[in-house]
């Protein structure tokens, strides 16, 4: 995002209709399971945006000014659930590996490109000092024919180059077109986003530094047609209208009514989701849930870093006088005051809204230098075990921040995991137990979900005893299973989902211990899962 002259747009000094895409990108994050990812502006008039990053955790939504400036609401979340597909389905780490076969195939041409550039300068310099300076013009012209040598040495490599990344990424757009409908359950939007983008007058194109580098990160096309790294618009706004591409005519005066299918059950959480039309505006609700005073708090990193401890404060006076004394101590006044005033907010909700404010949280968090990591650390490690004991939620929270906490303390590079499933069938099976368990009213019950859950993950093993599940095991387990490739975490994700469900109902115990095991896999927690989410004090509660 910084190649291309993104700034960070950060919510207390956002305007309207910049405040208006943060939003979008909070409602897409909480309804497609991911971490809020940072939004980056660029300015320029294009209607353009891309996802980077090599995880879910470091990644980055770019967009332009001229689409939050141009797009309605509705279109704005089609483009911004368009790009959440791409991080969902790991495009990103690819468009990231992408960059660098290309550059390293076409860096020849990029050269003499430079080398052609030069003459312009020196030629400019002449102007300034001496006119009559026939030295350095031929110094540029030698220059010039030594780079347009170069340019056509390296013509082949760039040819190439931008051929493998035209090929790579028309397929994806596709896929991320279909899954922004999935996302926003309305299909019109991205439509109208790319009809729109159809009907300009002027080239879309994004004029910036090594922006042909990066075209295949963008929502819509950056090249030339014959080197063009996506669809033509008119198929994709077929695809998702289900009608032939030679009827469109003007992509722009074009209204016919979108026959994607929208109603696949399938389509919210893997293979056992029930699929619900308004995941979006339910996302949107738990946000306006939230009280506006602590919604604006968590934007930055102060009031970050005190909704994360307010969490945390113990309803025990000793305990809690203790957890604040450490806050003045190592954080300062401020934010011990910060803290308690949002634990008045935090206290008074449930289990489901107290995990979306650790959402919101976490971009913030994740902008930490490395020493206010290892303080923000110790204090968070302090107030989870300051009466020796640690519940699920506690766990939870710990699992979600400190985990992003030490990425930046030890400074460790992402690494995409490699494991197959036998390697990690003794961590999942730890996973599907406590998680079968977890929502089981008898061991029986917590015997047929684990059967059921580790059918599905074709793994042979016996559910192992409760007092070999604890927190401290199962936490290293996720650890393991965090290293598996992608496929075998998909179907860990899935198989606890099934484990969860086996009931037909989901509780909020059930709930936390999903999310942390979505977390560990660094994969998408579905909120579609909350249609079955029931209150109650039983063992699942």
């Amino acid at each position: 995002a910084l190649e291309l002259g993104g700034v960070p747009l950060m919510a207390e000094t956002a305007t309207g209709r910049e405040k208006q895409c943060l939003n979008v990108v909070e409602e897409m994050s909480i309804a497609s399971g991911m971490p809020i990812p940072l939004t980056c502006l660029i300015e320029s008039p294009s209607l353009n945006a891309f996802a980077a990053g090599t995880t879910p955790d470091n990644a980055v939504i770019g967009v332009t000014r001229g689409l939050i400036d141009q797009l309605s609401r509705d279109e704005l979340q089609g483009v911004i659930a368009h790009e959440f597909s791409h991080i969902v389905h790991g495009d990103i780490r690819i468009n990231i590996r992408l960059v660098g076969v290309i550059h390293g195939m076409i860096v020849i041409g990029l050269i003499g490109e430079r080398m052609v550039q030069a003459p312009q300068i020196l030629l400019e310099r002449n102007e300034t000092s001496s006119r009559s300076d026939l030295r350095g013009f031929a110094i540029a012209l030698a220059i010039m024919i030594l780079g347009l040598c170069v340019v056509l040495i390296g013509l082949a490599g760039t040819a190439i180059g931008r051929l493998l990344q035209a090929a790579v990424s028309r397929q994806r757009e596709f896929l991320a077109d279909a899954a922004a409908v999935d996302y926003t359950r309305y299909p019109d939007g991205i439509a109208s986003a790319l009809r729109t983008i159809s009907g300009l007058k002027t080239s879309n194109r994004l004029r910036v530094s090594k922006a042909s580098e990066f075209a295949h990160f963008m929502f819509t096309n950056g090249c030339s047609s014959f080197f063009a790294t996506h669809p033509p618009i008119e198929r994709r706004i077929a695809r998702l209208e289900g009608v032939d591409p030679e009827s469109l005519g003007k992509l722009h005066q074009h209204a016919g009514q979108s026959v994607f299918d929208i109603t696949d059950p399938m389509a919210a959480i893997g293979f056992l989701g029930r699929s619900r039309p308004a995941s979006p505006n339910q996302a949107k609700a738990l946000l306006d849930d939230i009280p506006i005073r602590l919604r604006g708090a968590v934007q930055n990193m102060f009031g970050a870093r005190a909704a994360i401890l307010a969490l945390l404060l113990h309803e025990t006076e000793s305990y809690n006088s203790k957890q604040l004394n450490l806050i003045e101590h190592d954080l300062g006044p401020d934010l011990k005051k910060e803290v308690r005033l949002l634990h008045a907010y935090v206290g008074a909700m449930d289990r489901v809204h107290r995990l979306i404010v650790i959402d919101i949280c976490l971009p913030s968090i994740t902008r930490l230098d490395r020493e206010q990591a290892i303080t923000f650390s110790e204090v968070v490690k302090y107030c989870m075990d300051v009466d020796g004991r640690t519940d699920l939620f506690e766990w939870l929270l710990g699992r979600m921040v400190l985990r992003r906490l030490d990425a930046i303390i030890t400074l460790k590079p992402a690494i995409e995991g490699t494991l197959g499933l036998r390697s990690v069938s003794d961590s999942a099976a730890i996973a599907l137990a406590a998680v079968a368990r977890r929502g089981a009213s008898t061991e029986e019950a917590a015997q047929a979900a684990f059967a059921a859950a580790s059918s599905h993950v074709q793994i042979d093993r016996r559910m192992p005893e409760s007092e070999h599940v604890t927190l401290t095991r199962l936490a290293a387990a996720l650890d393991e299973l965090g290293g598996a490739g992608f496929d075998a975490r998909t179907r860990i994700l899935e198989s606890t989902l099934l484990a969860c469900w086996h009931d037909e109902c989901i509780r909020p115990g059930e709930f936390e211990m999903v999310r942390a095991v979505a977390d560990a896999l660094g994969l998408r927690m579905p909120l579609q899962i909350l249609d079955g989410l029931v209150q109650g004090d039983g063992r699942g509660g």
